[in-house]
């Protein structure tokens, strides 16, 4: 059986938290993101100032909107990742979860607060009944697409779909002269063109420095979004 918390001295090193303050910290619970890229969405209400104690966060999510990717959610321990998107329309504020330059999760407010639209990564695709094609991202989320669509997208593009139907409205693809986010790795946080990709290795640069490293570290991103993570973190 999972336990419901952990030691923070523990926790994932992504986890930009105080580790000797408490003893323990919430554990997320099992979800479409990892651990070591997810926060609890009690941690989300704290580091943003909606709540000091689990019983104010657990007052907010039982009577108030709470939402995550458009759906509401009531559990302190839901897992929030990469690029979700947790509103609260009663105060029209809304967040989402990048990793910095010292690859910590951090927490970005949005400028738009009514924000229904989310950037993922495709991990893979496999065909299902009805000629449909699963798209399966590395959020653990999967988005239908009818065949001939689909044979536009490939391993590592990205995708900007609508919440919460999924709706596919942005394809940026995967290759020389994107732009691309990294998640991981040495260089971590940085934003960078897409030079060359041969096999797993991706070349890239910031306009400072040329960097080697691996293509499932890369995330293809929009405009938006290049400006979001430009902004002073939380």
């Amino acid at each position: 059986m999972t336990k419901s918390h952990l030691k923070r001295l523990s926790a994932p090193n992504t986890w930009k938290i105080d580790r000797k303050k408490r003893t323990f910290i919430i554990r997320p619970e099992p979800g479409s993101h990892k651990m070591n890229l997810s926060i609890s969405l009690k941690s989300v209400l704290i580091q943003t100032g909606k709540a000091v104690t689990l019983r104010e966060v657990t007052y907010m999510l039982h009577n108030h909107q709470i939402l995550v990717d458009s759906r509401k959610r009531s559990s302190p321990a839901f897992p929030v990742g990469l690029f979700d998107i947790v509103s609260m329309p009663e105060i029209n504020e809304a967040y989402t979860i990048v990793v910095n330059t010292l690859g910590k999760l951090t927490i970005k407010k949005l400028n738009n607060p009514k924000s229904d639209v989310k950037l993922i990564k495709i991990k893979s695709k496999r065909k299902i009944k009805g000629n449909k094609i699963q798209i399966e991202t590395i959020c653990g989320r999967n988005v239908l697409a009818d065949e001939k669509e689909a044979k536009n997208y490939k391993t590592g593009d990205s995708l900007m779909i609508k919440l919460p139907e999924q709706k596919i409205l942005d394809h940026k693809k995967f290759e020389k002269g994107a732009t691309v986010y990294l998640t991981a790795g040495s260089h971590v946080g940085l934003i960078s063109k897409v030079k060359s990709i041969d096999g797993n290795v991706l070349i890239c640069s910031n306009g400072k420095q040329e960097i080697e490293t691996k293509t499932k570290f890369a995330f293809v991103i929009v405009d938006e979004v290049e400006k979001l993570l430009k902004t002073e973190d939380k």
